[in-house]
């Protein structure tokens, strides 16, 4: 009589082994053939997979580029429950742009955000036009300046008395920029006017040539052509007629008018924006699309905003 080999078969189990196998190899043959369900109004709502970690850089980011510090605890808890709440969503943002600009409520150590915004602008302002120069130091030269004065009004040289009292004019206009952009009364391009007609610009670009050079690249972010050289050179060194952007003019203060209300400022504005927010220089398609609007309403904050509010600059 033969011995049994390991484990006799089992015919009850191998029956239901049979079963489930069929079962499975029918219910994946229905898969196969089953379309993908999709829940309307199942989509994630915008802003999940943010971190908590990137919308605080991002308030951080906005609190350092608008108004030259960081966030304390308060505003940061404030303005992260507000972008939370609304899902990132771009209203939100642009409200806390606004509040960081425009708000005049009373801040201890900032006075107010609008005050704080200003100084901000007035510090960016100096850095591209005037190598940040401290105001104590446009103090001293108004200072050496008032001597000049009054030894010119001393010596009854009435020509010399106008040039020191403009010069003088000059340098308080330029102290006066942030108040005077706070208050309203100061659009971009005419604070770009003071940054250039004001003795520490002319300390910094000695001479003609080095002043209508300066005038292109500090603005434009290019260099003239000969033919705007020639023109920008004769009309502030000669005092004589000549078209400049398809513009006559005839002296120094017509060259910086110029220089700041035409297409190609407001283009050197957006280039200026790019490279202090984004760090990098506009596309062509970006230049086009805000320059569309931003030379119309001539709106710098707006411009702001509108970059501010971008996936790109926030890092989401």
């Amino acid at each position: 009589m033969p011995l049994p080999t390991t484990c006799p078969p089992n015919f009850s189990v191998g029956l239901a082994l049979f079963y489930y196998v069929m079962i499975g190899l029918f219910i994946f043959s229905g898969c196969q053939n089953d379309d993908v369900v999709t829940i309307p109004g199942n989509e994630p709502p915008q802003g999940q997979y943010v971190s908590t970690v990137q919308i605080e850089n991002y308030i951080q980011r906005c609190f350092i580029d608008l108004l030259g510090r960081e966030a304390l605890n308060n505003e940061m808890e404030y303005y992260f429950n507000l972008l939370k709440t609304n899902e990132l969503s771009h209203e939100s943002r642009e409200a806390m742009l606004i509040d960081l600009q425009q708000d005049t409520t009373y801040r201890e150590g900032d006075s107010s955000y609008r005050h704080a915004y200003s100084q901000r602008i007035y510090s960016l302002g100096k850095g591209r036009m005037i190598e940040s120069v401290e105001n104590d130091y446009i103090y001293q030269e108004m200072g050496q300046l008032q001597n000049d004065l009054t030894g010119a009004i001393n010596n009854g040289d009435s020509s010399l008395t106008a040039f020191f009292r403009e010069r003088i004019q000059d340098a308080q206009a330029v102290l006066d920029i942030p108040r005077d952009y706070r208050l309203g009364i100061l659009a971009m391009d005419s604070m770009h006017v003071r940054l250039m007609d004001n003795l520490v610009y002319d300390q910094i670009n000695m001479g003609t040539f080095n002043f209508v050079i300066s005038a292109f690249d500090n603005l434009l972010y290019r260099y003239p052509t000969d033919a705007e050289y020639t023109a920008g050179y004769t009309m502030v060194e000669d005092n004589v007629s000549t078209t400049l952007m398809g513009q006559s003019a005839t002296n120094r203060g017509d060259f910086i008018r110029i220089m700041t209300e035409g297409q190609s400022f407001y283009q050197g504005m957006i280039m200026w924006t790019f490279k202090t927010l984004l760090l990098r220089d506009p596309t062509p398609n970006e230049l086009s699309f805000y320059i569309t609007s931003y030379f119309v309403d001539k709106d710098f904050e707006k411009l702001q905003r509108s970059i501010m509010s971008t996936d790109e600059y926030a890092n989401f």
